[in-house]
């Protein structure tokens, strides 16, 4: 169960899961296991935010995602064809892969993004970039990111009733 609510509680952090539906994810579960832990009712009682200033030792969490999981996260729920959600990919991606190893295909995405959006000043050219080349790395996330999402609901895919933007 903590594997689950760790995972979930990514996806908040990620930023592809409200609050509330955190929050009623985490009344599903208590009302599904007899007896609740103590960390679902504060997860229910507080929500996420408050729920990660707990102490960690007690309440459990992911401390840290992967470059690749987020990567995996935010790619596999983007709509490639929002500018608004294809500019903030870009923002976010542009500064998480610097440092990275380039052999990897979504860090060499992310400094050819970050070339054309801050070398070239030129956001609408990054995400044509973006568009062109993100969908062969898509099945990759997907599979990448299927395990954080069947932890909020078994069987469930990033669609958009469920992005928070």
């Amino acid at each position: 169960m903590a594997f689950s609510m760790e995972r979930v509680l990514a996806l908040w952090r990620v930023g592809l899961l409200s609050e509330g539906e955190v929050i009623d994810w985490a009344d599903r579960r208590i009302l599904a296991v007899e007896p609740p832990s103590d960390a679902l009712v504060e997860l229910s009682l507080h929500g996420p935010q408050k729920y990660l200033n707990l102490p960690a030792a007690d309440f459990p969490r992911l401390e840290s995602l992967s470059f690749e999981e987020e990567f995996s996260l935010r790619a596999s729920a983007l709509d490639l064809a929002s500018n608004p959600e294809g500019q903030s990919f870009v923002r976010w991606l542009a500064g998480a892969c610097m440092g990275r190893d380039l052999a990897e295909p979504e860090v060499a995405l992310g400094y050819r993004v970050d070339h054309l959006w801050n070398d070239c000043d030129d956001m609408p050219a990054a995400i044509a970039f973006l568009r062109e080349n993100l969908p062969a790395l898509l099945p990759q996330c997907r599979a990448r990111s299927a395990p954080f999402w069947a932890a909020f609901d078994p069987g469930s895919t990033p669609d958009e009733d469920r992005r928070v933007h």
